[in-house]
């Protein structure tokens, strides 16, 4: 037989072809979209050597996009943090008002007592016979004679009548005179003496006139008028109620 003619290889070759891309051989391009051609545009196109189906190498897999998923909303975004805010700084702490103790007061000095009131008695003499008188009376179960100052000017006046004389006796008028000074009596008596204190208050109380005198129920009140010192002491008790 002669050679083929090229009609003939050109078919040859275009059933290579085909079967190279039912194998797979990344060749498809050349002949999917390929519009019928002549016999020598095919061999131009398939002029490569074919290569035996058991050494064509496994198809290489087409390069896939990666699945893409739908595009998701992101989450809404965190609203941003407040501002940070910063507390009023706290007052210190204070601490509570001390009130000192209330200062005493000043000690006021007491009030000065009141003077004594002036004596009712001219001299000691006087005040002598006074208390022994009333503590006579009391000894005797009476109360005591009060001191009357009108009548101690009666008294009084009578020993210095007594010590200018310079002899005892008794005021005959003591009645009136106790009168005049403002007295008012009832019943009225009086007794005279010279010497120290004690011995004239010693001779009264052995007297029984004397004595009834000092612890008569029926007198009040009293005065002693004394003048002179010592033993040449001139005395008139006038008593009265």
């Amino acid at each position: 037989m002669g050679s083929p003619a090229p009609a003939l290889l050109a078919r040859r070759a275009l059933a290579a072809a085909v079967a190279i891309l039912t194998l797979g051989v990344i060749a498809t391009g050349l002949v999917a979209d390929a519009e019928p051609t002549t016999d020598a545009t095919i061999v131009a196109a398939v002029g490569a050597p074919v290569v035996p189906a058991d050494t064509v190498p496994p198809p290489v897999p087409a390069p896939t996009t990666p699945p893409t998923a739908a595009p998701v909303a992101a989450p809404p975004a965190a609203p941003p943090p407040p501002p940070p805010t910063t507390a009023p700084p706290a007052p210190a702490p204070t601490a509570p008002p001390q009130t000192a103790p209330p200062a005493p007061l000043p000690m006021q000095a007491p009030p000065p007592p009141p003077p004594p009131a002036p004596s009712p008695f001219s001299t000691d003499c006087e005040r002598s016979l006074f208390d022994r008188t009333n503590a006579t009376r009391a000894a005797n179960g009476l109360p005591p004679l009060a001191f009357d100052s009108r009548a101690h000017v009666v008294s009084r006046r009578w020993s210095e009548h007594l010590d200018t004389a310079g002899d005892l006796a008794h005021n005959p008028r003591f009645g009136p005179d106790l009168t005049d000074a403002g007295v008012v009596w009832r019943i009225a008596g009086e007794n005279v003496g010279r010497g120290d204190v004690d011995t004239i208050f010693s001779m009264w109380m052995e007297s029984p006139r004397h004595r009834a005198n000092i612890l008569s129920t029926a007198y009040s009140s009293f005065a002693i008028g004394c003048v002179g010192v010592g033993e040449a002491r001139w005395v008139t008790q006038n008593l009265y109620g």
